[in-house]
């Protein structure tokens, strides 16, 4: 090991690794649209979903193995999204979930609506449990 490769490892120790974040347009009425992304990290931390106001959209993610899944909506229990003046937050906290590496697929569903921005962000944590 280089001393620069070392000296980013032991600055990377700690820290939160890279969210996945995907961002989307959306036509009026019912759509959905699927992606996939991948892990590269111990556990999941929390779904965030930032959608034009009034938008009614759910995301949900599961590992090729259909060993594990986490998601959220713009209506999740109260106390979890934050509206704004264009865009309205949700945010669902995942303690520790362990995350399957490798690739998962995800759907993102708005089921009715004017057009909107969506935007998708799976946040991680550097350790489970």
């Amino acid at each position: 090991m280089t001393f620069l490769s070392a000296l980013a490892a032991s600055l990377a120790l700690g820290a939160s690794p890279a969210p996945v974040v995907r961002s989307f347009v959306l036509p009026r009425g019912p759509a959905t649209i699927r992606f996939e992304f991948r892990v590269h990290a111990p556990a999941f931390r929390a779904v965030r979903l930032r959608a034009s106001h009034g938008a009614a959209v759910r995301v949900f993610a599961r590992d090729r193995k259909r060993i594990a899944g986490v998601g959220t909506s713009m209506h999740p229990s109260p106390g979890t999204c934050r509206r704004g003046p264009r865009f309205d937050v949700c945010e669902s906290q995942i303690e520790g979930c362990p995350a399957p590496q490798g690739r998962w697929d995800a759907v993102l569903v708005k089921r009715s609506g004017p057009a909107a921005r969506v935007r998708v962000s799976f946040l991680f944590s550097p350790a489970s449990g």
